[in-house]
């Protein structure tokens, strides 16, 4: 019995290697955490046991990549931690997520306002449609941030999806195009914190491409307001999600940024 326990365990395969397996593009809409869990393991070929207080609801659209980061991005959203022991990823509930934020009344703000503020509890990237548009009125405090989260989407008539570590927000039913964050042509620079809170996208577009020294030829059809944070992206993928609800798109033709509206 020894020898053959030996034997398992020296052709175990590794979590580094389980992490690099490449892995499709795969969309959850609104499926139940535990069945999500196991598609993704499926997928990977990976084993996995599930602990007490793992649940919830899953929205996200996953681009190809490796399981590592499609299993990092999934299980933050749904506030959940692995560990690895003998060859088995143990999948149970993040004690951090668990804990109660602070007691905070928000009073007769608009509805993204209201979103912002409950997404900086936590620090999260998020981009926030510009067609969400009403007001309200909350107190959180009193459950975890992903209870607190949902009753805001529920109360407001938006919903979400996790995606690329953001947390994206639309009004119901009007889910936006993914963001392909594609290598940059000409914006490879990254940018700590850009944090746009309602400017306008013209402006916007005019300080990245300052930012990068950059010529740009923006179409007088381009407009309306921008909500976003992200912590450490590409000036060329900030450019993609300021765009994202904007119906317009950009190109690098003879060394200018053409922006223009979406043919």
């Amino acid at each position: 019995m020894i020898a053959l326990i030996a034997i398992a365990t020296l052709g175990q395969t590794s979590e580094a290697s389980y992490l690099g397996r490449p892995m499709p593009a795969m969309e959850f809409h609104r499926l139940d955490l535990r069945e999500t869990i196991k598609r993704l393991f499926h997928a990977a070929g990976a084993p996995y046991s599930l602990g007490d207080g793992v649940e919830g609801i899953v929205e996200m659209k996953l681009r190809p990549a490796n399981f590592g980061k499609d299993l990092l991005g999934l299980l933050r959203a749904a506030g959940c931690t692995y560990g690895f022991e003998h060859g088995v990823f143990a999948i149970f509930r993040d004690p951090k997520s668990n804990r109660h934020l602070p007691l905070h009344t928000f009073k007769n703000g608009s509805t993204i306002k209201g979103i912002e503020t409950l997404l900086d509890t936590i620090d999260a990237n998020f981009w926030i449609s510009s067609d969400i548009k009403g007001s309200t009125s909350f107190q959180f405090g009193n459950q975890s941030f992903e209870a607190e989260f949902q009753d805001l989407m529920d109360r407001t008539g938006t919903e979400y999806r996790f995606e690329n570590n953001v947390f994206i927000v639309f009004p119901k039913g009007k889910l936006p195009p993914s963001v392909v964050l594609a290598e940059p042509v000409g914006l490879e620079r990254g940018i700590l914190l850009a944090d746009y809170r309602g400017p306008e996208v013209r402006e916007i577009i005019k300080v990245l491409m300052r930012d990068v020294n950059a010529k740009v030829s923006l179409d007088a059809k381009v407009k309306g307001t921008v909500h976003l944070k992200l912590h450490n992206f590409l000036v060329a993928n900030i450019l993609d999600f300021v765009l994202l609800d904007k119906h317009a798109d950009w190109k690098f033709e003879d060394g200018t940024f053409v922006i223009r509206p979406k043919q």
